[in-house]
C-alpha cells in the first residue's frame, strides 16, 4: 500500500492526478470495482460537493453523480444553492464503488487523492454530504454524525476553506412515510438554503 504523496512530484493539475491515478491498486476496491470514478468539474471551480463513494450506475459508466440520488444531489446545488454549474465541482471520499466491507485503510488511500483535488482546486467552499465525507474533512468531528450536524460550518486543515455539513438531497427517496419525506425535505431545504447564503454572501 502506498499513497500520492509517496511519489517525487506532487501533480499542480487536475490532468496529471488523473494519471497518476488512473491505475490504482492501493487497496481492495480495486478488485471489485469497474471503472475508478473520478471528478466531475473545472480546476477554478468555487464550490466542491463532496459526498462518500461511487453508486452502481458511477461504477458503471466512471462518471461521477450521475446516478438518481446524484441527479438529486445536482438538483440542489443548481435550484437551492443557486450555484453555476460551470463553478460546481463534484468528487467523492471513495473513488471506487466500496466492496461490502469497507475498512478505513481504503478511506486514507483516497484521501490521499481528495486532499490533491482540494490542493488544486483551492474551493472557496466544501459542501460536506455524508458521514464518511464528514469524518475525513474533520478531525473535530471525526466520530459525529451528518445528522447531529446539520447547517453547521468548520474550516478544512490549513487552507482556510469553510465547509458546510448538509443532508444528503438523495435521502429523501429514501424515506418510507410522507411524514418522513416532508421531514427530510425541509432538512434539505434548510441546509441548502445556508449553502446559497453562504456563497453568495447573504
Amino acid at each position: 500500500m502506498y499513497g500520492l504523496f509517496d511519489v517525487e512530484k506532487q501533480p499542480e493539475t487536475l490532468d496529471e492526478l488523473k494519471d497518476q491515478w488512473k491505475d490504482c491498486k492501493r487497496c481492495l476496491h480495486a478488485l471489485a470495482r469497474r471503472n475508478i470514478v473520478f471528478w466531475d468539474g473545472p480546476e477554478d471551480a468555487d464550490v466542491m460537493f463532496l459526498g462518500q463513494f461511487p453508486g452502481r450506475d458511477e461504477d458503471r459508466t466512471g462518471k461521477v453523480f450521475i446516478g438518481k440520488p446524484g441527479i438529486v444531489c445536482r438538483g440542489a446545488a443548481r435550484k437551492l444553492a443557486q450555484v453555476p454549474e460551470d463553478k460546481q465541482f463534484w468528487t467523492n471520499v471513495i473513488c471506487c464503488a466500496p466492496t461490502e466491507n469497507m475498512k478505513v485503510e481504503y478511506l486514507n488511500n483516497c484521501f490521499d487523492l481528495l486532499e490533491a483535488q482540494i490542493r488544486i482546486v483551492k474551493p472557496k467552499l466544501i459542501v460536506v454530504m455524508g458521514n464518511w465525507a464528514l469524518r475525513r474533512l474533520s478531525r473535530e468531528l471525526a466520530m459525529s454524525k451528518v445528522v447531529n450536524n446539520r447547517g453547521r460550518v468548520f474550516t478544512y486543515s490549513d487552507l482556510n476553506i469553510p465547509c458546510i455539513i448538509v443532508t444528503f438531497p438523495a435521502a429523501y427517496n429514501r424515506q418510507k412515510t410522507k411524514d418522513g419525506q416532508v421531514k427530510v425535505l425541509q432538512e434539505i431545504k434548510e441546509d441548502w438554503e445556508k449553502v446559497r447564503k453562504l456563497y453568495h454572501g447573504d
